[in-house]
C-alpha cells in the first residue's frame, strides 16, 4: 500500500458565488516544510511555519468550518494558524500503525 500523502484537508461550507447557490468545497493541503529533526515527528521548520501563516492569510475570509489532520506534528502545526484564528472543528485522523512487512523493511534497511 502507498503512503498517503495527505496531510491537511480544509472544509468549506457553503461557498457563494454571484448569488449563485452554496457550493460546498474542499481543499487539500500538503503540511508545510519540515525540520530536519528530531527524525520522528518533526516539527515545521521556519519556512513551514511561514507557510502556515500564509494558509491562514488566504483562507480567513473562506468560510472554514472544519480542519482535518493526522496526528503528525507537522499537519497538526500546518493547521494551527487556522485553527487559532477562525476556531472551526477539528478532526484527528489517526495514523495507520505499520504492518509487520513495512517493520521488517525497516529494521533491514530497505
Amino acid at each position: 500500500m502507498g503512503k498517503v500523502a495527505l496531510a491537511l484537508i480544509v472544509a468549506l461550507w457553503p461557498v457563494t458565488a454571484n448569488g449563485q447557490a452554496a457550493l460546498n468545497a474542499v481543499i487539500i493541503v500538503r503540511h508545510g516544510e519540515k525540520a530536519t529533526t528530531p527524525k520522528e515527528n518533526p516539527p515545521l521548520s521556519p519556512a513551514g511555519e511561514a507557510r502556515a501563516q500564509a494558509l491562514l492569510n488566504a483562507l480567513r475570509d473562506g468560510g472554514v468550518t472544519t480542519i482535518i489532520t493526522t496526528e503528525q506534528r507537522r499537519t497538526r502545526d500546518t493547521g494551527a494558524p487556522l485553527v487559532a484564528a477562525l476556531h472551526p472543528a477539528t478532526v484527528v485522523v489517526p495514523t495507520s500503525r505499520p504492518t509487520a512487512a513495512r517493520q521488517g523493511r525497516r529494521r533491514s534497511g530497505s
